[in-house]
């Protein structure tokens, strides 16, 4: 039977008891992680993501439990945990910075969002719906024509140059034999009837090409005038989220940046800030890979030490608790709820506010 101020000292113990029991039980199961088969893609992911060539190392455990993951009860391959590490002090950033992304994914979201409904009210616009598609019809007309017209240029140069090569090679014509000079007169004429045959194709597509421009240049206005009207409405939230989506990544660079100032040695401040956002963001997680895997290093080589030190605290804690108990260790997990009941003035010795606990449950 004890007091209360025993009673307090009790609960203390046991906490401390359950706290490192806990730790004890966290440093048997939690592997050491192993990112040295991570590729240049995957080096670009957060640190909060699972790489596929993530591996743990199974080794560096076993040696750390030597024959104690036996004689505590502990399997290596027991409560793995990918993420164990984010627990530890010099990774809380990583759990900020995932809250950053998953704010900016929501932006992104909702930006896809107010996207498709612009999309939507400019889809089912009747007047914008016929003007887009008259458009398309000038527009295409515009181009057949335009390579017909190419097409005619191309039969015209075809027919005069030869002559005008046979021009350069021809003397005089005084100096020609009549029957030829007849023959070339010919030949001259029927070109000349040839050619005032593909002009006037030319001169004709080229007035309606002029004509075709203006109404596509008309159409071109209007479809932007009704198309700026339509968006309107939408302008200022997607203002909003771009604002806040820039916001949020400014933020998330400079907290990156402040970090990287403090922990990695080799970093050069301010670098992730002089480029775009995802070239930025890509250097940080780099270099996050990198320390991760010289503290996984340096964990690993901790491991034993931290172990033998939990497995002592436990120990020696629980021959403290076996020793000054009040009552049987089947009961130790009600301790809170003893000590309670005695400090709420329900009970003034353990054995009472014990009854009190279990007539209760």
């Amino acid at each position: 039977m004890a007091n209360l101020e025993a009673m307090r000292t009790f609960q203390q113990h046991w906490m401390g008891y359950c706290a490192e029991e806990r730790r004890l039980a966290r440093l048997c199961t939690q592997l050491p992680v192993d990112i040295s088969g991570l590729s240049d893609k995957e080096r670009s992911l957060p640190l909060s993501a699972h790489p596929a060539s993530v591996s743990y190392d199974y080794h560096a455990l076993a040696r750390a439990l030597g024959s104690d993951g036996t004689h505590l009860g502990y399997r290596i391959d027991e409560g793995i945990q990918w993420n164990w590490w984010l627990g530890y002090e010099p990774w809380g950033i990583i759990a900020r910075e995932r809250a950053m992304l998953e704010e900016l994914a929501a932006y992104s979201a909702e930006l896809a969002a107010v996207a498709a409904d612009v999309q939507r009210a400019l889809d089912t616009d009747e007047e914008l719906v016929t003007a887009r598609s008259t458009l398309r019809g000038y527009t295409t007309a515009d181009a057949e024509e335009r390579s017909e017209l190419d097409s005619l240029r191309a039969q015209r140069s075809a027919i005069v140059e030869p002559y005008e090569q046979d021009d350069a090679r021809r003397t005089p014509w005084i100096a020609h034999p009549w029957r030829r000079l007849r023959l070339w007169l010919f030949k001259r004429f029927r070109m000349r009837d040839e050619l005032d045959k593909l002009d006037k194709k030319v001169a004709d597509i080229r007035a309606k090409l002029d004509v075709r421009e203006r109404k596509i240049d008309e159409l071109k206005v209007a479809v932007e005038s009704r198309t700026a009207a339509l968006g309107e409405p939408f302008a200022p939230r997607l203002e909003e989220l771009l604002d806040a989506m820039e916001s949020t990544e400014r933020s998330l660079l400079a907290m990156l940046d402040d970090d990287l100032r403090v922990r990695d040695a080799g970093y050069e401040p301010g670098m992730l800030l002089e480029g775009p956002f995802a070239e930025g963001l890509s250097q940080a997680h780099e270099r996050e890979w990198a320390l991760l895997g010289q503290w996984m290093v340096e964990y690993a080589a901790r491991l034993p030490e931290e172990i033998v030190h939990a497995r002592n605290v436990v120990e020696s804690e629980l021959v403290w608790l076996e020793g000054y108990a009040p009552y049987g260790k089947r009961y130790w997990p009600l301790t809170d709820r003893v000590v309670a009941a005695m400090e709420e003035g329900r009970a003034d010795s353990s054995d009472l506010a014990l009854k009190l606990v279990q007539g209760s449950s």
